[in-house]
């Protein structure tokens, strides 16, 4: 059972921007205004679904908590970002849930993450919204992320 007070306050704003850059990643790689919107529409309503989709993981509970809690604050991009960027600070989360989080925990919030990701990356795409909605880079994208949450080896504690 993960609690706040179980990381330290750089971990948990990593764990706690963990959504908003599991989707930032895909925006990025399609920056226009309209497919960004859908786009962060499709992850903020991904969040939404997560508080009855993973009633019993408690890190998740906790972090969407946070991020109603902080309201607006928690959506701010970080200036500067890129998806390379991204992908780098969720290989820093994949490796605080590795050393700190029960596996199940870890696990739920590693799908809950992917989850956002593929939402985003589905939520635009396609000229007149035909044909393919996930883009070259953005499926690139989604497989790195898929790399790095969900590799075979996991280190031993």
């Amino acid at each position: 059972m993960t609690k706040k007070a179980d990381y330290t306050n750089y971990e948990w704003e990593l764990l706690c921007g963990g959504p908003l850059l599991a989707g930032l990643g895909v925006s990025l790689l399609d920056p226009g205004l309209i497919s960004g919107l859908k786009e962060i529409a499709a992850v903020a309503h991904a969040a939404e679904e997560a508080k009855t989709a993973y009633t019993e993981n408690e890190l998740i509970q906790a972090v969407i908590a946070e991020l109603e809690a902080k309201g607006d604050e928690s959506k701010q991009i970080p200036e500067g970002s890129t998806s390379e960027i991204v992908l780098e600070k969720l290989v820093k989360i994949d490796s605080i849930l590795d050393k700190k989080t029960p596996e199940a925990e870890g696990i739920g919030y590693r799908n809950f993450l992917y989850q956002l990701a593929d939402r985003a990356a589905n939520a635009s795409g396609g000229f007149l919204g035909l044909g393919e909605k996930v883009s070259e880079e953005e499926a690139f994208y989604l497989n790195k992320l898929k790399e790095i949450l969900f590799r075979a080896e996991r280190p031993t504690s």
